[in-house]
């Protein structure tokens, strides 16, 4: 972490200047004093205050009368301060993840063959650079964790798991992580492993299509290839998960350095509810209703968030991002149906003509 708060603060000083027009001088201003202060910051309680101050500046660059190449310069800086010593530092690798894929979208529009400064050009090229580097870091150190409930139903249903003692309360089922020995050493991963408990919900919100809903725990760390070779399989393999403080089950990293499903038996005393959580939002289709679900942005189609056999979509708060949804038009469905019509007939007197005939 140290090494990289280095790296932000010498690219932020040797940023080209005179790019910024004289009201983005309060802007950098601020910019500076904000990181100055994150970086004195050392507790999970502070991490809220620092997302909102980043919504709050990156909202106030928006509204600015830089020039685009100024905002957008703003925005990369500022965003990388959050990522390094905001979402990295407290664990919250979800956002971390985000947030290096939005600069690097940024970064993609200044490419080396535009004809901009050369000072300007190296900046978002060096922040690019950055950005992927630690993308890849994070695909080879953590891997997404399935829980499933064992269920006799065909496919397990959407909702919450609590305790019933804490129906009035609404405490959340526990969970306690010991990592494989292996990476017991390694401050970054341990953090994760401390925001993914204090954070934790039994929620079965995410959908897989052969088991039903299920609880995805993203980012869970991998010990390291070195690793993997210096510690015996017992050892460097297994992660401890207790539920409740009541129920525990060993889970191994598997041959593919990632991880399998881990498929949990409810304790007495959980219950379902079977409600959608604040953080998920449920759009349920006309069955007779054609439409495509795709990222506005990339334009990639996302079939993974419909659920065919309910004609559902689900969109996940702060994950998915930039989904439209496009409807089939009336026109063209109706000239389809007329289409279909034309051909049953068709076939129909085909096969009435050798009776009607005999």
């Amino acid at each position: 972490m140290r090494g990289f708060n280095k790296i932000i603060a010498t690219f932020f000083l040797i940023m080209p200047l005179h790019i910024y027009a004289e009201n983005c001088d309060s802007l950098k201003t601020t910019i500076t004093k904000w990181n100055t202060q994150i970086l004195e910051e050392n507790n999970q309680i502070a991490y809220k205050s620092i997302k909102e101050k980043y919504g709050e500046i990156k909202s106030w660059i928006s509204n600015s009368d830089c020039s685009k190449e100024s905002k957008d310069s703003l925005r990369v800086e500022v965003s990388a301060i959050f990522a390094f010593n905001g979402a990295s530092k407290y664990g919250d690798l979800s956002e971390y993840q985000r947030t290096l894929l939005a600069i690097s979208e940024i970064c993609d529009q200044y490419p080396d063959s535009l004809n901009i400064e050369e000072s300007l050009k190296n900046h978002f090229l060096a922040y690019k650079g950055i950005c992927e580097e630690r993308i890849s870091v994070l695909k080879e150190n953590y891997a997404s964790l399935v829980i499933a409930m064992k269920s006799n139903r065909e496919k397990n249903e959407m909702g919450i798991v609590i305790n019933k003692n804490n129906i009035n309360s609404g405490k959340p089922i526990s969970i306690k992580i010991t990592p494989p020995l292996a990476i017991r050493g390694d401050d970054i991963k341990y953090q994760r492993l401390e925001s993914i408990s204090q954070n934790f919900r039994l929620d079965f919100t995410d959908y897989d299509a052969r088991i039903g809903f299920v609880k995805k725990i993203p980012f869970l760390p991998l010990p390291s290839r070195l690793e993997r070779k210096e510690y015996g399989d017992e050892i460097f393999k297994t992660y401890a998960f207790t539920f409740d403080d009541s129920i525990r089950y060993r889970h191994p990293v598997n041959r593919k350095g990632s991880f399998d499903t881990l498929y949990i038996e409810p304790i007495h005393d959980w219950v379902l509810i079977n409600q959608v959580p604040d953080a998920i939002t449920v759009i349920n289709m006309p069955k007779n209703l054609k439409y495509t679900i795709k990222n506005s942005n990339t334009d990639n189609t996302r079939e993974d968030l419909r659920i065919k056999e309910n004609n559902q979509v689900i969109i996940r708060k702060d994950i998915d991002k930039d989904i439209q949804i496009i409807f089939e038009e009336e026109g063209k469905r109706t000239n389809r149906y007329f289409y279909v019509l034309l051909r049953g007939l068709a076939v129909g007197l085909l096969i009435l003509a050798p009776i009607i005939i005999f």
